[in-house]
């Protein structure tokens, strides 16, 4: 019995590869085999070809072209290839590294996490003219672009919400300092900033850790001890800043849409932000109306 599922399963994973296998066959090995028949003939593609045996490679060997690209082929892997791989390895201590890079090392960071924007008006028609600006998760990060660069805007995604507040320390002072407008992107964490905190529910778009999940659910307690919903005190509490302009939350229906206006302008006793902050589950620097 054994044996025979043995077989089954190996019988399978040929089926598998099968495929793979056919197509490597028939557009790699096959024209490798038949290039190689035909290096040991001579073909004018007018008569019969004849078999020349090694007289072509002999002939290569006087061919000023061919040696020309065998030396190129060598320098090129003996010279750049290290080369570019050691340039990429320098390049990403160096962004590791606690230095000062300017532009460049703001521009290289974070990559696949970043968009940067730049939008166009007339300005004779009294539009917008020029205005750029970065889209990034991170503080620390979009806390060095505004220093390395001339930014009219920032997309700040999730770093300064009622459940964390990491971007208010050094990002949105400097900000302010630099009259850089924030917009901010996912008010709600992705999730259990929405209400009804429960285990399971999202940050960062995966399950919430037990300590944030126990910390929003506080805050919540906290919100409804106040006659408030916490998606309202989610969508309110940044705009407390000075340096927000906007808040940016996810909606999948119109039904979401409408929410999240009528949660922009629902009323919020002061009394709520003194008592999240005397809970110490609020950053006690955080603009607040209180």
């Amino acid at each position: 019995m054994i044996l025979r599922a043995a077989r089954s399963e190996h019988a399978t994973g040929w089926l598998f590869v099968a495929p793979a296998v056919l197509l490597i066959g028939i557009f790699g090995v096959i024209p490798i085999g038949w290039s190689l028949i035909l290096s040991f003939q001579h073909n004018d593609l007018l008569s019969p070809p004849t078999w020349v045996g090694l007289d072509n490679y002999k002939a290569l060997k006087d061919d000023p072209v061919f040696t020309d690209s065998v030396k190129r082929t060598i320098v090129y892997t003996v010279l750049f290839v290290p080369l570019s791989v050691g340039g990429a390895l320098v390049i990403a201590l160096a962004l590791n590294a606690p230095l000062r890079l300017g532009t460049y090392s703001a521009l290289l960071a974070q990559p696949e996490e970043l968009g940067f924007t730049r939008w166009s008006g007339r300005e004779d028609e009294g539009d917008i003219g020029w205005s750029s600006g970065v889209g990034i998760n991170e503080a620390d990060t979009s806390l060095r672009f505004i220093q390395a660069g001339d930014f009219d805007c920032m997309l700040l995604a999730g770093r300064y919400t009622l459940l964390e507040q990491g971007g208010l320390e050094e990002f949105l002072p400097e900000c302010v300092k630099r009259s850089v407008s924030v917009i901010l992107g996912g008010p709600y964490n992705s999730g259990i900033l929405t209400g009804g905190v429960k285990p399971g529910a999202t940050h960062d778009y995966v399950a919430a850790p037990a300590p944030l999940i126990e910390k929003a659910q506080k805050i919540e307690a906290v919100c409804q001890r106040h006659g408030v919903e916490l998606g309202a005190a989610a969508m309110q509490f940044p705009l407390f800043h000075p340096a927000l302009c906007s808040v940016i939350p996810g909606a999948l229906s119109s039904a979401e849409v409408k929410q999240n206006i009528a949660r922009l302008s629902a009323r919020i006793p002061v009394e709520l932000w003194s008592e999240l902050k005397r809970e110490k589950l609020l950053d006690p620097a955080a603009p607040t109306p209180n």
